[in-house]
């Protein structure tokens, strides 16, 4: 009939390209997005329309979306300076730093002048450890704009991993020169003065990254207390731990120097004869030690402060129950309800046990379990009972070390029974083992 004929795309009353740029200018994602959809109808060449959709998949999070729609747009016009920077953002953000250096060479070639396009390049370049190209590109992107906010900082960073401390030391009192509350850069250059020996100045600069980075985001809390100028924490600090987590997430699973979720598994599976448990996995991270403990388990729950480590985990569907928060709300949430906990490289990052030890104590059933690792005191502890872990690496990723009989004591004041404390290799840094100790305790009592 003739009132139902189809109208073709050039008979519909079409949106414009200034409807979907008044959309996105409000901060309506979707709504601008779906208008983009009918525009591009009509005009599916278009790089303008094509760019803002990237954009708003880029600040929604859908990476591979934002890729593939700036990768549309350069096969159109390969020279468009905004597609070729975006591009290089979201691949090194996947960690495809060959590709987003083409991309920022891209802009370069294309506008030499762009002091954030050198900048990033520069972050890339050392990311594939190419240092000499990664500071020049720094150095030239101060040169076109001296005033920016990061540069000297990165530059500082990947100078101080050369051991050019002098220069390293400049190019951080450069970037506080501009930004004297940049907290980055004063926690980095206290880390540069006391490994100079420089403890008095390192002092300084770690007490005003405290003063504005309240969080304390860097640990510079426990590096303060390496300095003897603070009280040891009572356990690393939330944020600086979520933090370091959201980085490791991206390759944890493909550490192949780390034994602890091996030797809790491997202590669980020969000391605990009987299946069919309710499993608490404290600590969970990405899911390692859930993969080789989940035939034991009737019920197997991971908590975990890090929600990058847990989107890891859930891929690997072995987990009853997901959640995000801290181990020890959580254990005292869930009295009585588990025959066994496990914490693999999570006590690491507590100084005093105490309190960890009466929440577990409180969510295990009545000759429940306690498995979990600890970084060991070396024979020159002079006594200490706890202290910050002496390598820099370590003391810098928030992690203590503890003594033997800090822990038996503070395991039996907690109820438990040490049925194993043993010495293990928990990891390899640099060629060299680290030693832990792989402990069970047995809760007898109920306090």
């Amino acid at each position: 009939m003739p009132g139902d004929e189809q109208l073709t795309v050039h008979q519909m009353v079409l949106p414009t390209k200034d409807e979907v740029f008044a959309l996105y200018a409000r901060g309506k994602l979707p709504e601008a997005m779906s208008v983009a959809a009918k525009v591009l109808l009509d005009a599916k060449s278009d790089t303008e329309i094509l760019n803002l959709v990237a954009v708003c998949h880029m600040r929604q999070g859908n990476s591979e979306q934002a890729i593939s729609y700036l990768q549309k747009s350069l096969s159109i016009n390969p020279s468009h300076t905004d597609a070729n920077y975006h591009l290089g953002r979201l691949l090194a953000g996947q960690k495809r730093f060959a590709d987003a250096e083409a991309a920022y060479r891209k802009v370069i070639q294309i506008r030499p002048d762009c002091a954030d396009a050198h900048y990033n390049l520069g972050h890339v370049l050392a990311e594939q450890k190419k240092s000499v190209d990664a500071e020049a590109a720094f150095r030239q992107s101060l040169r076109i704009n001296p005033e920016h906010p990061w540069a000297n900082y990165y530059l500082g960073r990947l100078l101080a991993g050369q051991k050019r401390f002098a220069d390293a030391e400049s190019a951080f009192r450069q970037s506080l020169q501009i930004n004297p509350e940049h907290a980055w850069s004063h926690y980095y250059l206290g880390r540069l003065l006391a490994g100079q020996k420089r403890f008095e100045d390192a002092k300084v600069a770690y007490r005003k990254a405290l003063t504005i980075d309240k969080e304390d985001r860097f640990g510079a809390r426990l590096s303060l207390s390496v300095l003897c100028h603070e009280p040891l924490p009572l356990r690393a600090s939330e944020s600086h731990l979520g933090r370091l987590y959201a980085r490791r997430a991206q390759f944890w699973d493909q550490e192949s120097q780390y034994r602890g979720d091996e030797l809790v598994a491997s202590v669980l599976q020969e000391q605990v004869l009987h299946h069919e448990l309710d499993i608490l996995d404290a600590g969970c991270g990405t899911g390692r030690v859930g993969v080789r403990i989940r035939k034991m388990a009737r019920r197997l729950d991971g908590i975990d402060l890090s929600n990058k480590m847990l989107e890891k985990a859930r891929e690997k569907c072995v987990y009853d129950h997901i959640e995000q928060g801290d181990l020890e709300v959580f254990m005292q949430k869930h009295p009585r309800q588990y025959d066994a906990i496990v914490c693999a490289a999570t006590l690491i990052h507590f100084g005093d046990l105490s309190s960890v030890f009466l929440s577990a104590a409180r969510s295990l059933r009545v000759n429940g379990c306690f498995v979990f690792t600890l970084f060991s005191l070396g024979e020159n502890s002079d006594g200490a009972e706890v202290q910050v872990h002496p390598v820099d690496r370590l003391e810098y990723g928030g992690c203590y070390a503890h003594g033997k009989d800090y822990v038996v004591r503070t395991a039996k004041e907690s109820g438990f029974v040490v049925e194993l404390l043993n010495s293990e290799i928990h990891e390899y840094m640099h060629g060299k083992p680290i030693m832990c100790f792989v402990v069970l305790l047995r809760l007898h009592s109920i306090c």
